[in-house]
């Protein structure tokens, strides 16, 4: 039999009130071929009236699949959604069945309407119920004023990314304020689902998104115009600033690079953001590009507080180019690429020396000679946190300098893989009023072919714990409340436990215990004292191997 015959005596069993029999007919007619939208409408129909309401809105909506200009199965699908209790779906499908029904078809029409209205009184008493179900309950949270709700909303989202989402997931009353206040979607990351998501928060911010994040791999193609951005971060290199620029006019896109605050470009093309005056740029990070034409920004970006350029060329002109057009920096971290060689002895840069009187943090890594010339040329009389990691030179020589230039206000002192004298590190220290951690790891022994000591950096350690320099009485280093020595292997017990016991004493009043202890790859401590320093230390690290050097040892 054809899915016709099928039908047609699936119809006669209906008209029959043979329900079990027209289901029968109708499945075959569906499994033979019948596509038509009558086929699915009718079994939907017998399943209506079998009770299996979940198995009939499945049809009705095969029904609107099959013909979306029939009314007949948004006509049941609003019926069988009303039974469902899915009240808002109900006026939704019958909404969508009236604009289908035409004029002469008034009957229809009234039962359509019919549904609609008892779906709408049924939403309208449940939503009454609700408000004095909540009044009931004291729901204290909904008599704030709406201005205390979105400012207690605000400060969610603002230290989390996804808060505007979670906030309108709650309930009916947060999502209705959610929604409804633009400021709340401020912020987009772009990843799964990106266009979509873009246009979605461009609706709900009323295009007003200030915060941009790009992870890798989204395309700018699809995507409405940022026009009030304030930080645009990516990781993509097909969609840049330049693709954002495209999106927009000339005013537009002069009005964009006068307001951009911060930008966080990583594996992309940085022609765009060398090429438009940004007088409000305070926060600029370039990580693994290929090149990046420091000059050129120079003349472009002249109010940056943090600065951060990983993975990339560092001609040393053009980089002390661009720090002298920006006298209030802050922060400055440059980490290069290990084993290249950056100074180029074939160009004569300018090394006139300037400061930086507003640096309070700088990081610096794996560079040649290139390091040396480069601290030569800066002073940095406020420095309060420097990090110097697998610098192939010996760092004495910068060390002094650091000091003359004035390190009183020294918080942190990181050095790792470095090689530096023990005479020239307690130089420093003797200066160090407010030294609060201290870092010397990866260094001594045969740790790293460069990064040796010169000396013995028990010396630095037995120094700390005699409390004092040069005889004077005067504290040394009595901030101190974080220590790394970290695969240093010449490090021994003694000296350690000389330290801790001193800052357990407080001869000194200024002196303070140390809060945490790290000598992780050091084989000379001593195992059965860890316990001794566990009950000392709040903070306490001791893993003689990694997990890759213990396996190779087994």
């Amino acid at each position: 039999m054809s899915w016709k015959d099928h039908f047609d005596e699936g119809v006669k069993a209906f008209r029959s009130s043979n329900l079990e029999e027209a289901l029968t007919h109708f499945s075959k007619a569906v499994e033979c071929g019948g596509t038509h939208f009558n086929v699915y409408d009718s079994r939907a129909a017998v399943l209506e009236r079998l009770g299996r309401t979940k198995d009939a809105l499945r049809d009705a909506k095969a029904t609107i699949d099959a013909d979306p200009s029939r009314w007949q199965g948004y006509a049941r699908a609003s019926r069988l959604f009303f039974k469902l209790q899915k009240y808002s779906s109900s006026i939704t499908m019958a909404e969508l069945a009236l604009e289908r029904l035409k004029n002469g078809e008034i009957k229809r029409v009234d039962e359509v309407l019919a549904i609609k209205r008892k779906a709408a009184a049924v939403q309208s008493d449940l939503a009454q119920q609700e408000r004095e179900q909540r009044a009931a309950n004291s729901y204290h949270f909904g008599k704030l004023p709406v201005e205390i709700i979105v400012h207690i909303f605000t400060l969610h989202v603002d230290t989390h990314a996804s808060g505007s989402i979670v906030l309108s997931h709650v309930c009916q009353h947060w999502r209705g304020i959610a929604l409804n206040t633009p400021t709340l979607w401020s912020t987009l990351i772009l990843s799964r689902k990106p266009i979509k998501k873009a246009l979605l928060w461009h609706t709900r911010s009323g295009g007003m998104v200030k915060e941009l994040t790009v992870r890798q791999g989204v395309l700018a193609a699809g995507m409405p115009p940022f026009k009030r951005l304030r930080t645009f971060r990516t990781a993509s290199h097909e969609m840049t600033l330049k693709h954002l620029l495209d999106l927009l006019d000339a005013n537009e896109r002069e009005q964009l690079t006068r307001n951009l605050e911060e930008i966080v470009l990583k594996e992309c093309h940085t022609s765009a953001l060398v090429a438009q005056e940004m007088p409000a740029l305070r926060h600029l990070e370039i990580r693994s590009v290929g090149v990046f034409d420091w000059n050129a920004a120079s003349t472009h970006i002249s109010s940056l507080r943090t600065l951060v350029v990983h993975d990339t060329s560092y001609p040393i002109g053009d980089v002390l180019s661009l720090l002298r057009a920006n006298p209030m920096l802050e922060t400055l971290s440059f980490m290069a690429t290990p084993g290249k060689i950056y100074l180029d002895f074939g160009i004569e840069p300018d090394l006139t020396q300037f400061p930086l009187p507003c640096l309070r943090s700088l990081e610096l890594g794996n560079f040649d000679l290139w390091s040396d010339m480069f601290l030569a040329t800066i002073s940095t009389p406020s420095l309060e946190t420097l990090t110097l990691t697998a610098l192939q030179s010996r760092q004495d020589a910068v060390l002094h300098k650091l000091k003359r230039d004035g390190v009183s206000r020294l918080r942190e002192l990181r050095m790792q893989k470095c090689s530096v004298s023990p005479s020239t590190v307690l130089q420093v220290l003797e200066h160090v009023d407010a030294l609060e951690t201290l870092e010397l790891s990866h260094i001594g022994g045969n740790a790293s072919a460069g990064a040796r000591m010169g000396g013995d950096i028990n010396v630095v350690i037995e120094a700390l714990a005699a409390g004092t320099l040069g005889g004077d009485g005067s504290p040394l280093c009595c901030s101190l409340q974080h220590l790394d020595i970290s695969h240093c292997p010449d490090i021994k017990t003694g000296p350690l436990i000389r330290l801790v016991k001193a800052h357990l004493a407080g001869g000194h009043g200024d002196i303070k215990p140390l809060r945490s202890l790290i000598m992780n790859g050091c084989p000379l401590i001593d195992a059965e004292t860890l316990p001794w320093f566990r009950s000392k230390v709040p903070v306490l690290s001791c893993a003689y191997l990694d997990k890759k050097t213990a396996s190779y040892k087994r």
